[in-house]
């Protein structure tokens, strides 16, 4: 017979281990205020509430940063890294008097990040899958044209709710409504080239980084890396096995959407890569090949 409080509600040692597994993970997926905070209660709700909140880590300041180097016990936990690099506030280039944004200071910053990050990546021996996911935005991507893009959120399908500031006739906007969309010119600062320099500190000088077996570049980066600038990053990671990359078409980058599956020489020669490519259209392609010939030996439509 079940154990009662006066409430008669069960006490929680008397539900299945199952049934309190299942109330744990509902508990994490609401996502409440502190939630993370109830992993402390015991070691039960420590092995689930705690795992799933070391899962996915997402680094977007100097001070996630230096609290991410401090984890050393839990590395096991840990399966996606979500680096989001926080870019300056910038003016709108089409409004009288603004100034536009300097991309070299963005570029300094991404990469700078990214080389942290790497770093610190650098002293992991864990085993298991990890995925590192690159993403970098500005509070003033949203600002302007380009209110009703996602640029930080998992789930992008659906179109974000207009907020009181959508109102700017200005840029396009009538009371929540485009009522006059961005031509080309008018978005590039949203789709400006990322170049990451790194003639100082070629890969081949940089410790290995073993820990990572995935990289992934959504769609909601809409910035990108000209070719070239992951060569160093690539070749340290020397047990990749996954590249997820989402870009936009080329009449937003002007660079040939699949130039990373290219880099794939970095890797050491009997290495397989699984590259994965969804344009906007959403039809995913999936190409294989190994480090030895340097090139993608099979392309296949999945979705």
């Amino acid at each position: 017979m079940k154990q009662l409080h006066s409430t008669g509600i069960p006490e929680w040692l008397s539900l299945p281990p199952e049934i309190r597994t299942e109330i744990l993970d509902t508990i994490v997926d609401l996502r409440l205020p502190r939630w993370s905070a109830l992993a402390s209660v015991s070691k039960e709700w420590q092995s689930v509430i705690g795992a799933r909140n070391m899962a996915k880590l997402k680094l977007r300041k100097g001070s996630c940063f230096d609290g991410f180097e401090a984890i050393v016990q839990q590395r096991h936990l840990v399966k996606h890294i979500y680096l989001s690099i926080e870019l300056p506030r910038y003016s709108c280039h089409h409004c009288i008097g603004s100034d536009p944004p300097r991309h070299q200071d963005y570029d300094h910053m991404l990469g700078k990040g990214i080389d942290r990050v790497a770093s610190i990546l650098s002293t992991w021996k864990t085993e298991g899958p990890l995925t590192l996911d690159l993403n970098a935005t500005s509070p003033s991507d949203t600002g302007y044209w380009a209110k009703n893009f996602r640029f930080d959120d998992d789930h992008d399908a659906d179109a974000p709710i207009p907020g009181s500031g959508w109102h700017d006739p200005t840029h396009g906007w009538q009371k929540g409504v485009q009522t006059d969309p961005p031509d080309f010119s008018q978005l590039q600062q949203l789709f400006m080239p990322v170049v990451l320099r790194d003639d100082q500190h070629p890969a081949r000088d940089l410790p290995p980084i073993t820990a990572v077996t995935c990289l992934m570049i959504r769609r909601q980066f809409r910035r990108y890396f000209v070719p070239g600038s992951l060569d160093q990053l690539l070749g340290r990671l020397h047990r990749l096995t996954d590249m997820i990359y989402e870009p936009w078409s080329s009449l937003y980058t002007h660079v040939r959407p699949s130039y990373l599956i290219d880099r794939i020489y970095h890797k050491p020669p009997e290495t397989t890569m699984t590259f994965y490519k969804r344009q906007t259209s959403n039809k995913i392609q999936k190409f294989s090949g190994t480090a030895r010939s340097g090139r993608i030996c099979a392309i296949e439509d999945i979705g």
